[in-house]
């Protein structure tokens, strides 16, 4: 059988394991309505593969050719594109559409990024009735407005240290204060804007996955305003958040693997198909391993800040039973096993840190980490 025949076939298999996750996903039953409230980047494997179905033509051939330089991350060459087809089609949904996630993708770099980027979001929003958007659009409002809240409060936060400086005269002061307060308003409505589109894309129940990423980063954002008693409920409205988005990655996880291992029983593809779809399906395996990784570490610094010792435990365990090479998860889990009185294990996890951290010995944390040992060896020699 030829390659072109081997892809072909290949991509039509993995189009129908697309659909049928997504007829799972629309199956799943409904989020409990809770306060959710950060954003990595968009995951690959779930954007569609294109919007543009209903494209004239003309502008069709702009189209696809802009999704294909976007997907590889070819931004100029995406952007010139969509500069062409927009002008046989200015109103072209899916041009539109990756402007719109390219300004968003460049707001670490530029801080206008983000403005511009809700701006074209905007105008995507309005080029169709409501409830009529697909998953990106309300993903892109709804991250937009959080890359602009994280800048509102790094800039209210400069204001305020500059105000412990002293050097303001009464009336800097009070003016550079209430520029600060404003922008902590400013703030706090554009983490409440965010969340609202974000609630509307599990209640269509389209895009989870993102949509459940970018809800816990909104709540851990908000934690850092407060304090006292309404720290630690936001705290554990942060965890809730993170917990319900691990779960739909090992959802996602458990679903490729499932398809992974079922392959070599398929007696309607041949040998090369299969290892074809194996790969992929391994590869998309492994992301939400990578993904599992990245919750995990979040929820743990959050429970240990709850002081839920076990918890923060168990996803420590869990991240070192995946990658066992983590110098500072041994250096984690030592600290939190200190603290619940188990000294032998605590000694043997700061010992493994002590032979994989690539810290220098003149290094603050591996002179505390080498005086916990010494300690902990002569206690456990005692018999305490």
């Amino acid at each position: 059988m030829c390659l072109a025949k081997i892809s072909a076939q290949g991509k039509l298999w993995a189009t129908n394991i697309g659909i049928n996750m997504k007829q799972q996903i629309r199956q799943r039953p409904a989020l409990p309505r809770i306060l959710l409230s950060l954003a990595l980047a968009m995951n690959l494997f779930l954007l569609p593969f294109s919007c543009a179905s209903q494209d004239s033509p003309k502008v069709a051939p702009y189209v696809e050719r802009a999704d294909q330089y976007f997907k590889g991350k070819d931004f100029p060459r995406a952007i010139q594109q969509c500069r062409k087809g927009l002008r046989i089609e200015p109103n072209n949904y899916r041009l539109n559409q990756i402007l719109g996630e390219i300004y968003l993708r460049g707001g670490k770099r530029n801080p206008k990024a983000f403005q511009i980027a809700l701006k074209q979001f905007k105008k995507v929003y309005g080029l169709r009735g409501n409830g009529e958007h697909d998953y990106i659009t309300l993903l892109g409002l709804a991250r937009a407005n959080y890359g602009l809240a994280r800048q509102d409060l790094a800039q209210s936060r400069e204001l305020l240290t500059k105000l412990k400086q002293k050097k303001l005269s009464p009336t800097e002061q009070k003016t550079t204060k209430a520029k600060a307060l404003e922008l902590q308003r400013n703030y706090l409505q554009r983490l409440d804007q965010a969340e609202a589109w974000l609630k509307e894309m599990i209640a269509r129940g389209d895009g989870i996955l993102p949509a459940l990423e970018t809800l816990f980063m909104v709540q851990v954002d908000r934690i850092y305003p407060l304090t006292g008693k309404k720290r630690m409920e936001q705290l554990h409205l942060a965890t809730k958040a993170g917990e319900e988005w691990l779960q739909e990655i090992l959802r996602r996880q458990n679903y490729y693997k499932k398809k992974a291992d079922s392959l070599p029983s398929n007696q309607n593809l041949s040998g090369k198909i299969i290892v074809v779809i194996e790969n992929e399906m391994k590869k998309r395996y492994e992301h939400f391993v990578d993904l599992e990784l990245q919750a995990r570490g979040l929820l743990h610094s959050l429970y240990y800040r709850t002081n839920n010792l076990p918890k923060a435990l168990a996803h420590l365990n869990r991240i070192l039973e995946i990658d066992p090479t983590r110098a500072n998860e041994y250096y984690n889990r030592g600290q939190i096993r200190l603290k619940l009185g188990q000294k032998k294990e605590a000694k043997k996890d700061l010992e493994t840190f002590l032979r994989l951290s690539s810290l220098s010995e003149d290094s603050p944390r591996w002179k505390q980490v080498n005086r916990q040992v010494a300690k902990l060896t002569l206690a456990l020699k005692r018999g305490k």
